[in-house]
């Protein structure tokens, strides 16, 4: 695959799909689409596939069930999520993953609408103090966190990266738990609701988000349509009914509410309509049928999709990979996936590869930009003392395997240091990023090379070379094929 013809601004959204956080998707929504993509592109998720296709087919769906309930392969993938994935809590994310430094992370963003972000944030976590009893410390923490310009590190990554953090909650668990957000959850079922159906039972399916929050709705063929709020919340239309009655006295709009009161885009196959500004990429005859099926759905047109409407401008050009998304609908293989990325050229393909850590790919650079970008590695490297403290730290990593299990695939700096294994691969982008981070906050100069061959990899300090296999110096390279090098000067 090329990339000759990106230019700066392409290669460092080639960056962005790396590990997308919090922020980017919300700039940025085409990038569920390559997070889901990006996890279809898994083995083991299509291990998870062909074991509930299994069971479903060993259970066949009573004739007798209504319409009205949900297809019996999205119950399945619901109930997997569920049983599978720990949700973690703004405290939790930033206890496992870091904080963001909300004021680095503002250059990256038009100024006036990160500010927004900021302040639709605060309020929602007023909201989520004051509303939440059990929760409500959790609120105050975030809060605090926004006062002082920073945030949990919310990053979205590949369902393998979510599995390999499965160890890392601290908390008691009975079976192996990947450590999941909103929108990880939000991912994996739309990526296994695509895979996993019969003919007609997904007509169309959809996030529905805020700054706060992401959820998917769907609808079949034929009348089926159903919510997944969250890996323990999944709604039929009878269940949905139920609740609007009996907990609210039929007033499904104070229901909703209750649940998503800050609701404020949806993102299709087609594009995305962003309340907010009435901008909108999905064909009108799309966004027309989306709104029919959500108010069956709901019971009520929602206030939040109303308003919107209301401003809503002529829809803009349609997302160039909606022709792509749509055909993946009954998608046979991994395989299949994979060789339909592999015949497009477009940056919305090329970004899938780098969201699953392909080092298959023609610039390694994206990669190093997004580790720059790690928080708990430049940390480490701001409060080490020298260069051979930063060695030891690299070298105290006990495990040399691959979270991957597969050394043509790339962790970030952060993802080693916590895992706390790595290929001598994962290991050298580490060392690269923390000399860089350690020579900028010490204020020295000094050049940073890392050369990655078919059988090792090497990190150049000055004139001084570090064996990444070993942690120790070595008098040169060896003549291994190089397969890529970093090269960075500090002066």
């Amino acid at each position: 695959m090329s990339i000759e013809r990106y230019g700066i601004a392409d290669i460092e959204s080639l960056s962005v799909a790396v590990a997308p956080d919090l922020f980017d998707v919300l700039f940025d929504s085409e990038l569920i689409a390559t997070l889901c993509m990006s996890d279809l592109l898994s083995a083991g998720l299509w291990t998870q596939v062909s074991k509930i296709r299994a069971e479903l087919d060993s259970h066949p769906l009573d004739d007798s069930i209504s319409l009205a309930d949900i297809p019996p392969v999205i119950s399945a993938v619901q109930k997997y999520i569920n049983k599978r994935f720990t949700h973690l809590h703004p405290t939790d994310v930033a206890a496992i993953y870091g904080l963001t430094d909300l004021n680095v992370e503002s250059v990256r963003f038009p100024a006036g609408r990160f500010e927004q972000v900021l302040q639709d944030l605060t309020n929602f976590f007023h909201l989520f103090s004051a509303q939440r009893e059990p929760l409500g410390s959790v609120g105050l923490q975030t809060l605090s966190w926004l006062q002082g310009k920073t945030f949990p590190a919310y990053f979205y990554l590949n369902v393998d990266l979510i599995n390999a953090h499965k160890n890392l909650t601290g908390h008691a668990i009975k079976t192996p738990n990947g450590l999941t957000s909103c929108l990880d959850e939000a991912a994996l079922f739309i990526s296994m609701a695509l895979v996993l159906p019969k003919a007609g039972e997904i007509r169309a399916l959809m996030v529905m988000s805020s700054v706060s929050h992401y959820s998917a709705f769907g609808y079949s063929e034929t009348g089926q349509r159903w919510w997944f709020n969250g890996k323990n919340q999944l709604y039929s239309q009878s269940d949905w009914k139920k609740r609007v009655v009996e907990q609210f006295n039929g007033d499904a709009q104070a229901c909703f509410d209750s649940l998503f009161s800050n609701f404020s885009k949806i993102t299709t196959v087609s594009g995305a309509f962003d309340f907010e500004s009435g901008e909108s990429s999905i064909p009108g005859i799309y966004l027309d049928e989306y709104v029919r099926e959500m108010q069956a759905f709901f019971g009520v047109k929602l206030r939040q999709m109303q308003q919107a409407l209301e401003i809503k401008r002529e829809p803009g050009a349609e997302s160039k990979q909606a022709a792509f998304l749509r055909d993946l609908i009954g998608l046979p293989s991994r395989q299949a996936l994979y060789d339909r990325l592999v015949q497009s050229e477009d940056m919305w393909a090329l970004k899938v590869f780098y969201s699953y850590r392909s080092l298959a790919v023609a610039d390694k650079w994206p990669y190093l930009l997004n580790a720059r970008r790690n928080p708990q590695a430049k940390t480490v490297a701001e409060s080490s003392s020298s260069v051979d403290t930063l060695l030891e730290a690299v070298r105290g990593l006990p495990g040399v395997q691959s979270v991957f299990q597969d050394r043509d695939r790339i962790a970030m700096p952060d993802e080693t240091l916590r895992l706390k294994t790595g290929t001598d691969r994962d290991k050298g982008l580490l060392l690269h990023v923390l000399l860089e981070h350690y020579f900028a906050a010490h204020g020295q100069n000094g050049c940073v090379e890392s050369v990655y061959t078919t059988a090792n990899t090497y990190v150049r300090i000055d004139q001084r070379w570090i064996d990444m296999n070993s942690i120790i110096d070595c008098d040169a390279i060896p003549s291994d094929e190089i397969v890529f090098r970093f090269e960075t000067s500090l002066a």
